[in-house]
């Protein structure tokens, strides 16, 4: 009899912990798989804001750009000169923080005033200047795309 006592209890044991066992995984999976699915929100979240600051940033740059070109014919009463175009374009550059430094280009791709010094005498090949930020993703060209010059 007390083996047969014993053999229902043991069997009574291992159901009970089958069944806890069962119901741990099935708890665990579920909370998994919502915590699965709140991630996925969350980082489409972070996503949707990141690319809101990114064209944030972008309209201000741009913004920035309309409002140094603007400013461009008022500062512009003198005869130009290296020096002169150098100090114009440091003049424009001041209150454009989101820029980094302005140059003026000849037809050709010489660079014959620039805000940033370095850069005076810099010959651009317009055609590969163009097509190297186009293929590298890492910048904004702003000017006309895919026209030849003759």
């Amino acid at each position: 009899m007390k083996t047969s006592l014993t053999r229902k209890s043991t069997t009574l044991f291992l159901v009970a912990l089958l069944s806890t066992l069962a119901l741990v995984v099935f708890l665990i999976a579920l909370a998994l798989s919502s915590l699965r699915q709140e991630a996925i929100q969350t980082h489409r979240h972070i996503a949707a804001l990141h690319a809101s600051a990114l064209e944030e940033h972008f309209s201000q740059i741009l913004q920035q750009v309309d409002h140094t070109i603007d400013r461009l014919p008022f500062l512009s009463t003198t005869a130009p000169g290296e020096e002169k175009l150098t100090a114009l374009l440091e003049q424009l550059l001041y209150n454009a923080p989101y820029l980094r430094s302005l140059s003026l280009l000849e037809l050709d791709g010489r660079v014959i005033a620039s805000s940033h010094l370095p850069n005076v005498s810099t010959i651009l090949s317009l055609k590969v200047f163009y097509l190297s930020l186009l293929e590298s993703h890492l910048c904004c060209a702003l000017g006309r795309l895919g026209v030849e010059e003759t």
